[in-house]
């Protein structure tokens, strides 16, 4: 008495962490009781679609094939001269029919060629039968209204591949025109961006010349009104001629002295000339201009060279006034 393996219906898989058998917790999840090891218990199903072929045309129900030294060629009707292949897919039966005046080669090819058809046309359960000319049983098909109803299925089946062939072309003869409309529609789109593109460069090129034009304008208005400032800057800080009144000495008896000269009228003259030089400053009004004359300082030159700590002492001025009027001489000569 052998024994028999009984069929496991419930495999439990193993934990791939310790090899403990896993259960199996609600419906799509597995666990190991002993490391506590979870994992999904659903299984990935790869589902492939093959791509429906279209219907391949009709087999004829009977065929009609005539054996040659050539091969077999189909036909509609059946001579004496040859020997036939009738294929009768009805009654899964390949007739081998043999012509009064065919040669027994022509049978015996015939007999060959119905092998073989039967693994090519998958009529693996098809009956071979032999009759000769004039001794067909009653069991053998009608082949003229066979033949006939098979052209007729066969032309019906042309005239449909024709018109869908037609219908076809029809539709890509209109998608293609309506490609080319799309085509020439986005062209002539194109073209018409770049033509307002072009013009808006050419628009904006003009503003920009026109821009260019009214800005040199202006600096030309701005280098002459810097020319009339540096002018007035150059007179202001020219030096004063100095007025040397000559007397004539008066040979008087007793000690000589040196002539008296009157100070008043020149320091007047010199005073009004160097604020009208310095106040040309920025921040410079007439009282600061004269406390800087008061410590020697007469132009701006001289203002922007001297130090603004001796300055301040001399002048009387606060040291924070002195350094802003001696930066703004500077700028104003364009020293850094």
């Amino acid at each position: 008495m052998s024994y028999k393996m009984p069929k496991l219906t419930d495999k439990r898989k193993l934990c791939p962490r310790c090899g403990s058998p896993m259960m199996i917790k609600g419906e799509a999840t597995r666990y190991c009781p002993v490391c506590h090891f979870s994992a999904s218990a659903a299984t990935t199903v790869i589902k492939i679609k093959m791509e429906e072929d279209e219907a391949a045309e009709a087999a004829p129900k009977i065929e009609l094939l005539r054996i040659t030294k050539s091969g077999t060629t189909k036909e509609t009707n059946l001579e004496s001269d040859y020997s036939y292949v009738i294929v009768d897919r009805k009654s899964n039966t390949l007739w081998i029919w043999k012509g009064s005046a065919s040669s027994p080669g022509d049978a015996y090819k015939a007999g060959v060629e119905t092998t073989r058809l039967k693994s090519s046309l998958k009529m693996y359960s098809a009956q071979i039968k032999r009759v000769e000319e004039g001794e067909e049983p009653d069991a053998f098909p009608a082949l003229e209204a066979e033949v006939k109803v098979a052209e007729e299925e066969k032309r019906k089946i042309a005239e449909e591949m024709e018109e869908k062939r037609v219908e076809e072309e029809r539709r890509r003869l209109e998608e293609e025109e309506r490609r080319q409309k799309e085509e020439e529609d986005r062209r002539r789109l194109e073209e018409e961006e770049e033509q307002k593109h072009k013009e808006e460069l050419q628009r904006m090129k003009e503003e920009e010349l026109k821009r260019i034009g009214e800005i040199k304008l202006e600096l030309e208005k701005e280098e002459s009104k810097d020319l009339d400032v540096w002018t007035k800057v150059v007179e202001g800080t020219k030096p004063a001629a100095e007025v040397i009144e000559e007397k004539p000495s008066v040979a008087i008896a007793g000690p000589i002295r040196e002539p008296e000269v009157v100070e008043s009228a020149i320091d007047e003259k010199e005073l009004n000339e160097a604020i009208s030089s310095l106040t040309l400053v920025r921040g410079i009004n007439e009282e600061i201009a004269t406390a800087l004359f008061k410590a020697h300082i007469t132009t701006i030159m001289e203002l922007s060279l001297g130090d603004p700590e001796e300055l301040a002492e001399k002048s009387g001025l606060e040291l924070s006034v002195v350094n802003e009027i001696v930066g703004n001489a500077k700028d104003l000569l364009g020293f850094d």
